[in-house]
C-alpha cells in the first residue's frame, strides 16, 4: 500500500493518490510474453471510483530483458509487450522504456523501479518533442501477505 503522485509540468503541488498493489506468479501461454511470469494489479483508489490496471512481466534470457504488458482486468493478456526492462544490478534497480508504437510520435515515457526489503518506489517521465510532460513517484511499502 502507498500513494502515487502525478506532477504535471509547469503544474501546482499534486494530490497524493492512495493506491495499493498486489503481485502474483502465474504462467503466461502465448505470444513473445510466454513462460513464468508475475501479475501485478495496482489499484488507484481515486474520489470518483478506483482505477486497475493489471501488468504481466516475464524475463528473457536469450535477451537479459523484462517484458511487460498492461491491460484493464477481464482483458486477454496483450501477445506483444508494450515495454521493456533491464536490471541494472549496480544500482538494485529496475529501467523501463514504453515501446514507441504505444506512444504518440515524439513522445517518450521511461521508468526507474527500485525494490527494497520494505517496499518500493516507481518514478516515471514522459517527455514530447524532448519537453517535460509530467513525472510520477509511486511509494509502496509491503505489508503482510493476506490469503485469498
Amino acid at each position: 500500500k502507498g500513494v502515487g503522485v502525478v506532477k504535471i509540468a509547469g503544474g501546482g503541488s499534486p494530490e497524493p493518490v492512495p493506491m495499493s498493489s498486489t503481485v502474483d506468479w502465474m504462467k503466461v501461454e502465448t505470444g513473445r510474453s510466454a513462460g513464468p511470469a508475475i501479475e501485478m494489479r495496482t489499484t488507484e483508489h481515486l474520489p470518483d471510483g478506483d482505477q486497475v490496471l493489471v501488468f504481466t512481466k516475464r524475463f528473457v534470457p536469450e535477451e537479459g530483458i523484462f517484458v511487460l504488458t498492461r491491460r484493464r482486468p477481464g482483458e486477454p493478456i496483450p501477445e506483444d509487450p508494450s515495454a521493456i526492462e533491464t536490471y541494472d544490478r549496480e544500482a538494485e534497480a529496475f529501467h523501463g522504456v514504453v515501446h514507441e508504437n504505444y506512444l504518440a510520435e515524439g513522445e517518450s515515457w521511461t521508468w526507474t523501479t527500485a525494490l527494497y526489503d520494505d517496499g518500493l518506489t516507481y518514478f516515471a517521465r514522459n517527455t514530447s518533442e524532448g519537453r517535460l510532460r509530467w513525472t510520477r513517484l509511486d511509494t509502496l511499502k509491503r505489508i503482510e501477505a493476506q490469503a485469498r
